[in-house]
């Protein structure tokens, strides 16, 4: 739940079938903040009546975290539309073991129950919201020379309760070194 869409204020929801497995044609990483089932859900019917029958897409999920959003306004209603973003990625299940060969690339699935029922301002909510590069050579950031030092600045935003962030960094030097050529500095 920390990657955010190029649009302020854009949730982006992946899709889900109602037993939290990922649909292949779903959006993830960057286009998924949180997950929804989308799968078989429940909607009006031309004949204005209600079925699931051949019901797929993202579009079936949204609606869900929308609905979810709205709850938590208002039942909350000073939280900012940011906040009401974070303290959804906050309170969602880990679905990540039902769906191991994209785990890294997963978004949490929305629940709604916890976000209705868990303070939004007791934890903070981290996420990185803006990110600086600079090649210590001068070439341009997205490409490397050998020996360069890439230099990386993170802006990290706290949108919940107060709190603290720690920061850790591996370092992989001879491995970029080996493959790219270049090295960094922490």
């Amino acid at each position: 739940c920390s990657s955010d869409l190029s649009y302020d204020g854009v949730i982006g929801v992946g899709e889900t079938t109602p037993d939290d497995f990922v649909v292949s044609s779903s959006g993830l990483a960057r286009n998924s903040r949180i997950m929804a089932p989308g799968n078989g859900a429940y909607t009006t019917d031309a004949g204005g009546s209600y079925g699931s029958n051949g019901v797929i897409g993202t579009s079936f999920a949204s609606p869900i975290v929308a609905g979810v959003a709205a709850v938590v306004r208002a039942r909350w209603p000073q939280l900012t539309p940011r906040q009401v973003a974070a303290h959804l990625c906050r309170t969602a299940d880990d679905i990540t073991m039902k769906n191991n060969a994209i785990a890294e690339f997963m978004a949490p699935r929305v629940n709604m129950y916890r976000a209705v029922t868990t303070e939004p301002l007791t934890r903070p909510f981290m996420r990185v919201a803006s990110v600086r590069q600079r090649v210590s050579s001068g070439s341009p950031s997205n490409r490397f020379r050998a020996g360069d030092t890439l230099h990386l600045e993170f802006g990290i935003t706290n949108d919940l309760a107060p709190g603290t962030a720690e920061v850790r960094s591996e370092e992989h030097t001879s491995e970029l070194q080996s493959r790219f050529g270049i090295s960094y500095a922490v």
